[in-house]
């Protein structure tokens, strides 16, 4: 009532589900500056600025790179777009997240098309399915063609190439702006868009609703638009141009901060929130475990999708691809094969290899790892077990959970076994009592107790999955770790097995129908979607019991056996260090040479001055060494951020410790090579050539 008037006045079941903990740690910006909000509502702040400075700007700056001097050292606009642009990016990612993207050029160009199709009475699209499914693939291609293409052409040194590069955005921009409505291109298709989205999960601010704020709302002006409030403002008219329901985000990878539903509800529900880094991945992940509170500890909720990891991972690999003359002189190859440009030759073609190579070497060197880890894990996993766990304790295992199995319980009458106060949580004198009631001998309740540990706060569906995975290991130390995997897919959804039986249970009969069961297929559960052929199969697999529908522990089951963690689950742990690596190597270039911009005004324009004057320019160069002071830095926060950030996926997708040092082991080599190369003084002038 306090932030919102129009919050209801009591609460319902679905409210006790907020963290707490997240809300108490979110600075609430819009009501404690309350002339934030005065200046969201400006036309001035997107509106005016896209069409009247943006694209304007934009046009001059290509002339620039197409008609000047087509060197860094004499062309301003180029030194701006490559020492100022990339550096200035990277260290708003971690403030403002996605912004750029609202104030991106390629879309403000879009935008003008856009309109003037609507103008010719063009009826826009709705967008594709194909664009979210495709669109992160297509979006990873597209950026290593522009890396190598970067790489083999020295676009840097190149105003015209550079320019080409920024028009190839553009035209992708509108192209999908005349056929598509909003911004298509922007959210599923441009690779610097996928790239920003990717970091902008690190933002410590963030746009939100909370979903109890817009009930009642027949208008969804937040989405759609054309609020009264905006009239003025042809930019936030549109309302959101991602096409987001800001009340459902998960996290802020796609939300550009344009503020269009800040502008538009008239409720003011949309904030505009400060919060700790990181947020979208659970919190505290960046300290150890050891002084972790449990209760504070949410599961990560960002959307992982593999060729997005992948493009985390080629991004590292560029940074390695700039030092490639540093490289080579070490591994006893001609360094000038790095300078080889364009031609019909064995130099070139070897060039282009190594380019591809090496933009490569860091996501095959994580997945290579991961491949390796798993088997290993299982293995270990199965010998711990074989030599911690007596026969005794094992029997008691596989009593227990095939006893819940066969009991056939409906979920209700499952939870309240376990949940007898009715708290939410479970205490030790529950599970005892559940014990009784499904028959357990009584000098196993220790042997249990001493597995399932002590851990306060514990619920019942945190209970079953660890009953579940402790059954698992005895099948896997007894069968083998292969023996229970089925067709392995991956999951999309964060939600537990309970969670998900208790949506598909549409008629709450705390069972699953065939029917209700093969709905998954329509859900979003599955990263591969499945056919109700296979769905039909699985639910044959299921029901151990014959009775034509499943109970809880046997959906867990089969959900058990075929469900795997892929590794973008875990690659998203090396997003701090790429984003570090591109930082500390972007910065370098910017303390080297954006320093020198104005004094390189003059030779942009081909205006002659007297060397006098020239003198009198200012120019702002750091020294190496304190520019490797910054780069390692960078690198060393960067590199602890990445090992803390694997740690806590690890720990939501119980991940075992062999994979997570696998992985861990993984990034220490890339921090260390990218920082030897850093630090080399020999090659401080080849990167940046």
């Amino acid at each position: 009532k306090k932030w919102n008037p129009f919050v209801t006045d009591s609460l319902e079941p679905r409210h006790l589900l907020v963290n707490a903990y997240n809300e108490k740690i979110r600075k609430r910006l819009l009501y404690d500056i309350p002339f934030l909000r005065n200046i969201i509502m400006s036309p001035w702040v997107f509106g005016k600025t896209l069409p009247y400075i943006v694209t304007p700007v934009f046009v001059l700056v290509n002339l620039i790179l197409f008609l000047g001097p087509q060197t860094r050292e004499e062309n301003a606009a180029l030194t701006i777009f490559w020492a100022g642009w990339w550096p200035g990016i990277m260290l708003v990612f971690p403030f403002l997240g996605r912004i750029w993207c609202a104030v991106c050029p390629f879309m403000a160009v879009g935008n003008i098309f856009q309109e003037f199709a609507t103008n010719m009475g063009v009826q826009l699209k709705k967008w594709p399915s194909w664009a979210k499914e495709g669109g992160p693939a297509f979006a990873f291609g597209l950026f290593y063609i522009i890396l190598m293409w970067e790489e083999l052409w020295d676009l840097p040194q190149s105003g015209a190439l550079s320019a080409c590069l920024l028009l190839l955005i553009t035209s992708g921009a509108v192209i999908n702006s005349v056929i598509y409505e909003k911004r298509l291109w922007c959210r599923h298709l441009c690779p610097i868009g996928a790239m920003n989205k990717m970091f902008a999960t690190l933002s410590m601010t963030e746009v939100r609703t909370w979903k109890s704020n817009c009930e009642g709302c027949t208008t969804a002006e937040c989405i759609n638009g054309g609020s009264p409030t905006v009239a003025h403002d042809n930019y936030a008219l549109k309302g959101c141009t991602m096409d987001l329901k800001n009340n459902q985000l998960r996290d802020m990878g796609d939300c550009v901060m344009c503020m269009s539903c800040v502008a538009n509800c008239q409720r003011e529900s949309p904030e505009f929130n400060l919060r700790p880094l990181g947020q979208d991945y659970g919190l505290p992940w960046l300290l150890p475990k050891t002084i972790q509170s449990s209760e504070n500890m949410a599961l990560s909720q960002v959307e992982t999708n593999f060729w997005l990891g992948g493009i985390v991972c080629i991004l590292q690999g560029s940074v390695l691809l700039h030092y490639l003359p540093k490289i080579l002189t070490d591994f006893g190859m001609d360094p000038t094969i790095a300078t080889v440009g364009p031609a019909l030759n064995t130099s070139f073609a070897t060039h282009a290899l190594l380019t591809f190579a090496i933009l490569g070497f860091p996501g095959g060197l994580s997945f290579i790892a991961d491949k390796a880890a798993v088997p290993l894990e299982s293995s270990i996993k199965v010998l711990q077990r074989q030599l911690t766990r007596t026969p005794a304790e094992n029997g008691a295992i596989k009593t227990l959970y095939e006893s819940m199995l066969k009991q056939n319980a409906d979920l209700s009458a499952a939870v309240k076994e376990w949940d007898q106060d009715g708290d939410g949580t479970v205490s030790d004198w529950e599970v005892k009592e559940a014990f009784k009631l499904l028959a357990i001998p009584e000098y196993e309740y220790d042997l249990l107790l001493n597995l399932l540990g002590e851990e306060e706060g514990r619920t019942v569906s945190s209970l079953f999955d660890d009953i579940q995975e402790l059954y698992f290991d005895v099948q896997e130390a007894q069968q083998g770790p292969k023996s229970l995997v089925g067709s392995e897919n991956n999951f999309e959804t964060k939600l537990t097995f309970v969670e998900i039986f208790n949506r598909l249970d549409k008629d709450g009969s705390g069972f699953l129908s065939r029917d209700e069961f093969i709905s998954m297929s329509k859900g979003g559960y599955f990263k591969k979607s499945l056919s109700e052929e296979e769905l039909n199969d699985l639910f044959d697999q299921a029901d151990v019991l014959g009775a034509g529908r499943l109970n809880l522990f046997e959906f867990m089951s089969i959900l058990r056996k075929n469900i795997k963690i892929g590794i973008q689950e875990i690659g998203y742990g090396y997003l701090p260090l790429s984003w570090g690596s591109l930082t500390a190597y972007w910065l370098g270039l910017g303390m080297q040479e954006l320093g020198l911009t104005l004094a390189r005004v003059p030779s942009t324009f081909n205006v002659w001055i007297s060397q006098r004057l020239r003198d009198g320019i200012p120019q702002y160069v750091f020294d190496t060494s304190t520019i490797h002071v910054v780069q390692a830095s960078v690198m060393l926060v960067s590199y602890i951020a990445s090992v803390a950030l694997t740690q806590k996926l690890c720990d939501d997708n119980r991940i075992g410790p062999v994979r997570f040092a696998t992985h861990a082991v993984t990034q220490s080599i890339g921090a260390v090579i990218t920082l030897y190369l850093m630090l080399s003084p020999e090659a401080i002038v080849s990167a940046y050539r």
